[in-house]
């Protein structure tokens, strides 16, 4: 079945609409708000945030969150998008003109992407 992350501060839960139920699963390692959330080849990736530290990414994986990326900017309200060259994180409030790729699977070098003619 399909299900919804969600994560607030340290909690991650999912819930699966057909069943109307939820689960748990183990805490961030860290407090985050405003952050952004993907699913990069069914893995969960959380990049950013508010609280502690708006320059990392953590990702799920077998049933645990790890260190997965080193952003280059803080990102805080930012937008991000999963395209064919990486997760692509866009703007956000100590960034907001700035965008940069995370490689997926370290098939690509990641950096700065392109830069926002306007501010997000």
């Amino acid at each position: 079945p399909e299900g919804i992350i969600i994560s607030s501060l340290t909690s991650v839960e999912v819930f699966i609409p057909g069943s109307q139920q939820s689960c748990t699963l183990p805490p961030l390692p860290n407090s985050r708000l405003s952050h952004s959330m993907d699913n990069l080849w069914n893995i969960p990736v959380i990049c950013g945030g508010e609280l502690y530290p708006n320059t990392t990414c953590v990702q799920f994986l077998s049933g645990q969150w790890t260190s997965m990326y080193t952003t280059l900017e803080f990102r805080t309200t930012h937008s991000s998008w999963v395209s064919s060259q990486g997760l692509v994180l866009m703007g956000g409030r100590e960034s907001a003109n700035t965008t940069e790729t995370i490689p997926l699977g370290g098939i690509h070098t990641g950096g700065m992407a392109f830069s926002l003619e306007h501010v997000t």
